[in-house]
């Protein structure tokens, strides 16, 4: 009796702790927010962007220290990318990991909902986000974004803008629960169900981005 009350206080401060992230993470995003609304704008043209030279795959941050533009959505900060053309379908991955502080025993993560702008060779816009078929995936730690680029499209592209929708900043991502294993006693493990670490969207992330040519392309 006594391991069932433990493990029904274990399974108790888990679901408080989950309620406190929000409380937290949105602290953390109001500190994001505060510091992208006290930046100045520093382009006012793609053609004047920094691009940076990828090939297959690349980290990156994207936080205080970049520049600001004003997009259609807000003004946000970005990183800007140049890549080979390609020639047939494929798909381009934009995957946002776990950034923010932990405490003792838990992470507090934030999650960057990433969107793209295609350029053309000329820098001028061949496509907007919402123009793109693309697909959203959320794990414990990650959210991706998975878009797909066709061939009559590929052979355009010449740079790629990563940026995020500023009115995004504070939702919640609730994660699918999760089964964790605990000793019942006399060599039984039993199974609970908790809930995953609710994610606090924000305008700061931790980046990579990718091209991906999966077998069903092909």
């Amino acid at each position: 009796m006594r391991k069932v009350n433990i493990i029904y206080l274990c399974l108790l401060i888990l679901n408080i702790s989950s309620c406190s992230y929000s409380n937290y993470q949105k602290s953390v995003v109001s500190e994001h927010r505060k510091t992208l609304e006290e930046k100045e704008v520093n382009f006012f043209s793609y053609k004047d962007f920094n691009y940076i030279p990828i090939k297959e795959k690349y980290s990156f941050k994207i936080n205080g220290e970049d520049k600001t533009f004003n997009f259609e959505e807000g003004k946000s900060y970005f990183k800007a990318f140049k890549i080979n053309p390609q020639t047939g379908n494929y798909l381009l991955v934009v995957k946002s990991r776990a950034y923010g502080g932990q405490n003792i025993v838990f992470k507090k993560p934030t999650l960057l909902m990433p969107k793209i702008i295609l350029l053309d060779k000329n820098k001028d816009v061949l496509a907007l986000d919402s123009e793109l078929i693309s697909s959203t995936f959320s794990s414990e730690y990650n959210l991706s974004r998975s878009y797909l680029i066709n061939m009559e499209l590929g052979p355009l592209v010449e740079y790629v803008v990563v940026y995020t929708d500023p009115s995004f900043a504070g939702k919640i991502i609730d994660n699918p629960q999760r089964m964790n294993a605990y000793y019942a006693g006399n060599g039984m493990v039993g199974f609970s169900t908790v809930p995953g670490t609710p994610k606090a969207l924000s305008i700061e992330g931790n980046m990579v981005i990718k091209i991906k040519q999966p077998n069903f392309l092909k």
